[in-house]
């Protein structure tokens, strides 16, 4: 690697790791904010603000890193650079390494647990007949599990004992909820959040993600509504199945959504029980718009932007990456 191509990633790694650090720091203090003027329940209506909140630190990151400086360096440093960073530069760069090891190893990690998982579910598995358009599988253990897991392909897994517990309208009520989930792509999500999770120093941020696991179940129940399931089914299928919660411990090694979550608390089954008793539920309408039509219209804005700054910013950020290493 010649001296130009090595300065790159040098300063695209300072640059990831500097803008990181900043997007955690603006992001708890958003979280922050949030929790003090906004109770948890008010929150459970928007699981897109505030995973949103919680995936900023690596999206502002990897924006600025992608974005503005590898364009800037590769289009307006010489080629015959020979420039050499600075030490701070390269102990940035470590850190950005490093940051990024430790997420790909987290994923690695993750990725191979889901698997496996999956597969000793599958060992024991039997292909139920439903209506739904991807696989039910009735598995022996966990017995109590209802779950959707997988990214790419989706599957929902009922347990023995959840399964002789509900009716089958109960349990049609229950694939819906799953299959909003899969709609969502809250199992990317989860992902997303398990192999970027910080340190519990950063309390607001923790307590973020924990309000978004519980959103998305809420907005999980509302979806379902609106594919015409009775929110009395779900509630009564969500009642019983929470009484069977004994859930093992590889119930949380894979990214799934479950009816009832493993790490959820009971106030949280008590909001959503609450929500689909009272028809208080957060209307499924509001909710598609969110995760849908709302999100591109934001991305569509964000792109535009970038392509109208991008001829302007170029030089502003080449001009700082100088002073960076200089």
């Amino acid at each position: 690697m010649n001296a130009f191509w090595l300065l790159c990633a040098t300063l695209c790694l300072g640059v990831f790791f500097i803008s990181s650090v900043a997007g955690i720091l603006l992001a708890n203090a958003s979280a922050w904010t949030t929790w003090h003027f906004r109770s948890q329940i008010q929150l459970l209506g928007f699981p897109g603000l505030l995973f949103a909140i919680r995936a900023f630190p690596l999206a502002f990151g990897a924006a600025l890193t992608l974005g503005f400086a590898l364009p800037s360096f590769l289009l307006l440093e010489p080629k015959r650079s020979v420039e050499a960073p600075e030490p701070y530069l390269i102990l940035f760069a470590g850190l950005g390494l490093a940051g990024i090891i430790v997420i790909a190893a987290r994923y690695v990690r993750l990725v191979a647990r889901s698997r496996k998982t999956i597969k000793q579910w599958l060992g024991s598995a039997q292909l139920l007949s439903t209506s739904c358009p991807i696989p039910v599988y009735q598995i022996q253990s966990p017995d109590s599990l209802i779950a959707v897991a997988g990214i790419l392909r989706p599957k929902v897994f009922v347990g023995r004992a959840a399964l002789a517990s509900v009716t089958p309208e109960e349990l049609n009520a229950t694939i819906a909820h799953e299959l909003a989930h899969v709609r969502s792509l809250d199992n990317f999500k989860q992902l997303l959040l398990k192999i970027t999770r910080l340190p519990d120093f950063f309390a607001s941020l923790s307590r973020l993600e924990a309000a978004w696991s519980a959103a998305t179940e809420v907005v999980a129940d509302a979806n379902a509504l609106r594919e015409g399931i009775s929110p009395i089914e779900l509630s009564s299928a969500i009642v019983k199945v929470g009484r069977l919660k004994t859930f093992a411990n590889d119930g949380l090694s894979v990214a799934a959504c479950h009816l009832i979550p493993p790490d959820g608390g009971s106030s949280a089954l008590a909001m959503r029980i609450q929500r689909l008793s009272d028809a208080l539920e957060i209307h499924p309408e509001s909710a598609a718009r969110e995760t849908s039509a709302c999100w591109a219209v934001v991305l569509l804005i964000g792109a535009v932007a970038y392509l109208l700054v991008l001829p302007a910013a170029l030089p502003v950020v080449h001009r700082w990456m100088e002073w960076f290493v200089q």
